[in-house]
């Protein structure tokens, strides 16, 4: 046994065992260990000096009174990071830098009742930090002062948590799973024995300059922005149960945003975005040019588009959109981690991730795959907590019958599934990873309308809602209400809308946004068709966080869903917009039909007004 790892049984958080803290008394005795990794020959020196941090926090930090660390975690991250800005084909920002992070995470007390899963927006046990990998001094000073304070921090929540806990119910799950650590069948060093790569910088400006001129097909898109990032690097994780594993990763991502102006004033966007492990893994750049022109074009055509006022009835999913629909209903579903405990008066939210609820129709099946597809983009060796994933049939015959999992365990479920990831210092959730959605049957298209056209006539419509594109997760958010008295959209808005009538006529709509939309409406799933095959996401943890990512940040996913006609939903009309107070001189903008209500100018007006 290392000198540093305590008897098997003995209680790692300061506290004896004899008297447990409230709340985990009718829990049994769980046992982690406590030693530093055995690390291999070639290990670079920053893992060395990790590993010495971490030895010398386990033997010194003590004080009186105060409980000793029963877990460290250190996770390293070194890389370089290229970021690109470009509006209308002209360059705004470009930057090409080193990336080192470094996140400490302590735990004290144990695996019954430690400081972790809890929430009241006090400090904790995580801490994250830059630092320079090729200064072992200086590098040590950061871990030392970075796991001394994280280990006050731990101490600080423990106390808050017991005491939160006084006059309630004993827990009866565990906060942390004491199960070996599932390390990944193919070793993690032979997948970084050699530094990736740099980002290719000018390949990256070169792409955004000419994408983003190229969705400049009118005047009337005004803006047509390219945000692209390429990061290359390597991750380490060393931790004192004793594992060390090491990975690397290669991410690159352009997505396009634009913006048109319509001549009753509103604004309407658009976005494609291409995501895949590095530049290579993008379609040519006459393919995304192609992709912006056709985008430039959607958007001026809505300058004639009729502003759908309201709709009830059924709705066709296709292309980007349907992705995004199975994404943002599915995601909070299957994801198990459950919420950190708080003692603040907020509302309870509705239960997620519950084992034996319908969730789509019968026949109906979503499995987790990441081993089974390495070629996938967000397929890895190992999640952050260093565990291997594992194929996880989720929904079987519609009906949720598993969960993803990190190693907090929940009263049905203790083993992790290897999903747990987290950006920076948040808290790591369980997040998918590589989904397919498979239905009992694919219609093919024209079945699939018919059925769709007959549901519109029950409803006494003679068209149907056809919604091709809907606003990313990572740039809209979907909770917000206007009054207390407005359903919350619960998805976001189209971009791409259109009315689809039986001649084949389709007519583009605009100034739509969902109401109401939860989970149920995967029930109301009527037929399927095939659908665009697999498409590349960034996401983030469940959670109201996920709808504010930002273009370029967020985990890996890749989903593989079919287009599906929903027999019943409502959207509502967001208006059209303000009349303008600047008109148009442009002939080829003056030219678009100006709606009647819409009261004309007689004269400029000074904008400095």
């Amino acid at each position: 046994r290392s000198p540093l790892e305590a008897p098997d049984g003995a209680n790692r958080g300061g506290v004896p065992s004899a008297t447990p803290p409230p709340g985990a008394a009718t829990l049994p005795a769980t046992a982690v260990p406590r030693r530093v990794p055995e690390l291999p020959a070639d290990a670079p020196p920053v893992a060395w000096t990790l590993r010495d941090a971490m030895a010398r926090a386990l033997e010194g930090l003590r004080l009186p009174d105060s409980p000793a660390p029963y877990r460290i975690e250190y996770a390293w991250t070194e890389g370089q990071n290229a970021v690109v800005l470009a509006r209308n084909g002209a360059l705004l920002e470009t930057d090409s830098s080193p990336v080192a992070q470094l996140r400490t995470e302590v735990r004290v007390g144990d695996a019954l009742l430690d400081s972790s899963n809890y929430d009241d927006f006090g400090t904790t046990g995580v801490r994250t930090a830059t630092a320079a990998s090729d200064d072992p001094q200086a590098l040590a000073w950061v871990a030392w002062r970075d796991t001394d304070a994280a280990w006050k921090g731990a101490t600080e929540t423990l106390a808050r948590k017991v005491a939160s806990r006084r006059g309630k119910p004993p827990q009866t799950v565990p906060d942390w799973s004491s199960a070996p650590v599932r390390a990944p069948a193919i070793p993690t060093v032979a997948a970084s024995a050699s530094a990736p790569s740099a980002p290719d910088l000018a390949r990256l400006e070169a792409l955004a300059r000419r994408v983003s001129a190229a969705a400049l097909v009118s005047p009337a898109v005004e803006l047509a922005d390219i945000d692209a990032r390429e990061s290359a690097g390597r991750r380490m994780l060393l931790s004192s149960e004793g594992s060390f594993q090491r990975n690397g990763s290669r991410v690159a991502i352009v997505r396009l945003t634009a913006l048109a102006r319509m001549p009753d004033g509103s604004l309407v966007g658009d976005d494609r975005s291409w995501i895949g492990r590095g530049l290579g893994d993008l379609p040519p750049v006459e393919a995304m040019e192609a992709e912006a022109q056709e985008m430039g074009a959607w958007l001026a055509g809505l300058g004639t588009a009729p502003v759908q006022e309201s709709w009830l009835g059924p709705v066709i999913f296709e292309d980007g959109a349907s992705v995004e629909f199975f994404s943002q209903l599915l995601q909070p579903e299957v994801s198990g981690t459950p919420a950190a405990e708080t003692d603040a008066p907020v509302p309870p939210e509705p239960p997620h991730a519950r084992l034996g609820r319908r969730l789509l129709p019968e026949g109906w099946g979503v499995v987790d795959d990441a081993p089974g597809h390495p070629e996938r983009f967000g397929s890895y060796l190992a999640d952050h907590e260093g565990m291997a994933p594992r194929r996880v049939e989720l929904v079987v015959d519609g009906v949720l019958r598993d969960v993803l999992l990190t190693r907090v365990p929940r009263g049905d479920r203790s083993e992790s599934t290897g999903h747990a990831r987290a950006l920076g210092g948040d808290r790591r959730v369980a997040v998918p990873a590589v989904v397919e959605v498979t239905p009992p049957a694919l219609l093919r298209r024209k079945a699939l309308e018919k059925r769709a056209f007959k549901l519109a006539a029950e409803a006494g419509l003679d068209h149907v809602l056809v919604v091709r594109r809907l606003a990313p997760a990572a740039l809209e958010g979907v909770g917000l209400r206007l009054t207390s008295d407005e359903a919350p959209p619960g998805l976001t808005a189209p971009t791409e809308a259109y009315r689809l009538y039986r001649d084949g006529r389709r007519v583009p709509v605009r100034g739509l946004r969902f109401s109401g939309v939860d989970r149920r409406s995967l029930r109301d799933i009527a037929a399927a068709t095939k659908g665009a095959g697999w498409t590349a996401l960034l996401d983030g943890a469940p959670g109201p966080g996920r709808y504010s990512l930002g273009p370029v940040s967020g985990l890996g996913v890749s989903w593989n869903v079919p287009d599906v006609l929903v027999s019943e939903m409502e959207l509502v009309g967001s208006g059209g917009g303000e009349p303008r107070v600047i008109p148009l001189r442009d002939p080829a903008v003056a030219a678009v039909p100006v709606p009647a209500q819409v009261v004309p100018v007689a004269a400029p007006v000074d904008v400095r007004e």
